[in-house]
């Protein structure tokens, strides 16, 4: 009898073990489904519109993602809401009211549903009857979609962006965006969205701006691109004053600093002089990474205004 009963202890024993490491299992599956649904904080890139500029600029910021809500939706999100208070030289590209419904990943494209209210006025916008206020406003356009792709294949993870609109007071016949947000007299449904580089401030971008600023002589643009790395405005005018008339400039793409914080762009500059029109070849224009947003260096622009033959 008794190893009859020595197996049946065994057994119950075992059961026993069985059920408690079940239990113990479960336990710990229920323990991790709160942790799970956690946001999770991650870095995003976000583009905003460099005031009176067709050209993005960066902004980091951290954002919460979930199983609930995916990081580009909680980036497209963070895109509408505009730059940070903090911020004077970003504009926000979204009329007011915009939410983004929900975001949808079908492959390597992504479905970035909007509510109505994308398709309003912006509250600067008058009857856009004036060329230069039509103009102003479908670059307005333009640069809202490329911020938003841009934003959203940031990670490489995402080619394609097709965004649709949620009809709530109009009839519409397809939800996709139709050339008429645009301000285009056509309702033709153009592709998905894809990654738009050129509408990227880069230093060659920047560099650009500046040799632009100089060459029509606009000291105050010249005086808004450096920003915070300027002395006054009256400096640099009395620093430009005297210098040599630009007729044409080239420039390079330019170079990055290993630590992301310089840049060095080589413009090659046609000068006029009273000798007559001489070439500078490859002018190191320096560019610093000033709050995502490169700027010329005041020293660099000094170094400019005092070239000659």
């Amino acid at each position: 009898m008794r190893p009859l009963f020595d197996r049946a202890a065994r057994w119950t024993a075992a059961m026993l073990l069985l059920l408690s490491m079940t239990l113990s299992a479960s336990a710990q599956v229920l323990d991790a489904q709160p942790q799970q649904n956690l946001p999770t904080a991650q870095t995003a890139v976000l583009y905003f519109r460099l005031d009176g500029t067709p050209y993005l600029a960066t902004e980091l910021r951290e954002i919460a993602s979930s199983q609930t809500v995916s990081f580009e939706q909680a980036a497209a999100e963070a895109l509408v809401a505009g730059p940070a208070p903090t911020s004077d030289s970003l504009s926000p590209l979204f009329p007011p009211g915009t939410q983004v419904l929900s975001v949808q990943p079908e492959g390597d494209l992504l479905f970035i549903i909007f509510n109505e209210a994308l398709l309003g006025r912006y509250p600067d916008e008058g009857a856009l009857t004036a060329p230069n206020d039509l103009a102003e406003a479908k670059l307005r356009r333009r640069l809202a979609m490329a911020a938003l792709v841009n934003t959203v294949t940031e990670r490489g993870e995402f080619r394609r962006v097709q965004v649709l609109v949620r009809a709530e007071t109009t009839v519409r016949t397809s939800m996709r965006l139709e050339e008429s947000y645009y301000l285009e007299e056509s309702a033709a449904l153009p592709d998905p969205l894809t990654r738009q580089e050129a509408r990227i401030l880069t230093p060659a971008v920047m560099a650009g701006l500046t040799l632009s600023a100089w060459q029509q002589r606009d000291w105050r643009t010249l005086y808004d691109l450096t920003r915070d790395l300027r002395p006054s405005q009256a400096e640099m005018a009395t620093a430009f004053d005297e210098s040599l008339k630009l007729v044409a400039y080239t420039i390079t793409p330019g170079t990055v600093s290993p630590d992301g914080s310089t840049a060095v762009v080589a413009a090659t500059l046609e000068l006029e002089a009273s000798g007559g029109v001489f070439t500078l070849p490859a002018f190191p224009l320096v560019l610093v990474r000033a709050d995502g947003i490169w700027r010329p260096s005041y020293e660099s622009l000094l170094r400019l205004a005092v070239v000659g033959p």
